[in-house]
């Protein structure tokens, strides 16, 4: 009896499996670990299958909701596991080596306040460039202009060169206008001017010659008469200095004042200070220390006491004697001049040195 009932217990178990659906098998999965139903009755278990298919249907309609937030937890995963490692490295990237790509691709992910910065700061400097290059074309650099080039050069005073600059700027005027006035004309087309006839050409030269005289020649030459003045106020303060410091240059009729008047007023200072006058605003003043260095050396002062008799010891050995008899012959002070200013190369060694000379020539 036992037997026939475990067949038929069997049967209904087999029976039971076999008419289990997908959506029951996919429910009984979902149920996780949950323990399993106690085994019911043949009776119950009828009631069970007829009410089976509408919790198949409630599974049904729950599984779409559960998949749609299934794949939104896994892409908002996905977002924070790829905006963390981005967040940690912002401080290191390095935006001059991006590519243009990379930029965008950064402005993709929320990097835009980067971009926005980089883009001011380049419109910054956009706007310094452009106003530097419009300071320098507004401003452009002066060139000095040697006197040997300058037209203007025999102008000697500020009221010469005011004077020029009256006639050349009337000049420029009046060839604009005529310039302006015969703009059709060609090259080699006869222009009146008053009773004198000048082609476009000459015209043209004219108005050249005229535009570069008032803005390079003649500023140019005022510029030079301003260094002359400032070179002549130095060499007066050096003057200055050097009658303070050695009066003996103002005694004229003395043969130290003569010759002191002999060395600064010779050819070689005078060259001197037309190469170089920034140089030779005190050659006055070296001289007159040199000069009077030398006139020290040449003729020494007579030592107090020489009047006195002088004990001369005499040399140990004859040998020592001859060594000094033999020994080199003492240099002159134009020589230690000459060396001591192939030494040092300085502007007053080398006036020393030259004073030197033309004073051992008398």
């Amino acid at each position: 009896m036992k037997a026939t009932e475990t067949s038929t217990a069997n049967e209904a178990n087999q029976s039971e499996t076999d008419n289990l659906t997908v959506e029951g098998l996919t429910s009984l999965l979902m149920q996780g670990s949950e323990p399993e139903a106690p085994e019911l009755p043949e009776s119950e278990a009828e009631e069970a299958e007829e009410a089976a298919p509408e919790n198949l249907e409630e599974v049904e309609d729950f599984e779409p909701e559960t998949e749609d937030f299934t794949e939104e937890a896994a892409e908002s995963e996905e977002y924070e596991e790829e905006e963390v490692p981005e967040t940690e490295e912002a401080g290191e990237i390095d935006l001059t080596a991006l590519s243009p790509e990379e930029i965008q691709d950064l402005a993709k992910r929320g990097k835009s306040r980067l971009l926005d910065r980089i883009g001011e700061l380049t419109a910054k400097n956009k706007a310094f460039e452009a106003k530097f290059a419009e300071m320098e074309a507004s401003q452009p650099v002066k060139r000095e202009i040697p006197q040997d080039q300058n037209p203007f050069r025999e102008l000697k005073s500020f009221d010469e060169i005011r004077e020029k600059w009256t006639e050349v700027e009337q000049t420029l005027e009046q060839t604009d206008i005529l310039l302006d006035d015969h703009e059709d004309y060609g090259p080699d087309d006869v222009i009146m001017v008053g009773s004198q006839e000048f082609t476009k050409r000459q015209l043209r030269q004219a108005n050249r010659n005229a535009r570069d005289a008032v803005n390079k020649f003649l500023p140019a030459q005022a510029e030079q008469l301003k260094k002359k003045e400032s070179y002549a106020q130095a060499t007066e303060h050096w003057n200055q200095q050097a009658a303070k410091e050695v009066p003996e240059i103002q005694d004229e009729e003395s043969d130290f004042g003569k010759e002191y008047q002999q060395l600064v007023s010779s050819p070689g200072v005078a060259k001197f200070k037309e190469v170089a006058p920034e140089f030779a605003v005190d050659v006055g003043y070296i001289m007159a220390h040199a000069l009077r260095s030398i006139k020290g050396q040449i003729k020494p002062k007579v030592p107090k006491g020489a009047g006195k008799k002088l004990k001369v010891k005499p040399p140990a050995s004859p040998v020592g004697a001859g060594a000094a008899r033999q020994g080199a012959k003492p240099s002159s002070p134009i020589e230690d001049l000459k060396a001591n200013f192939e030494r040092t190369g300085s502007e007053s060694d080398f006036v020393a040195y030259q004073t030197a000379k033309m004073l051992n020539q008398q």
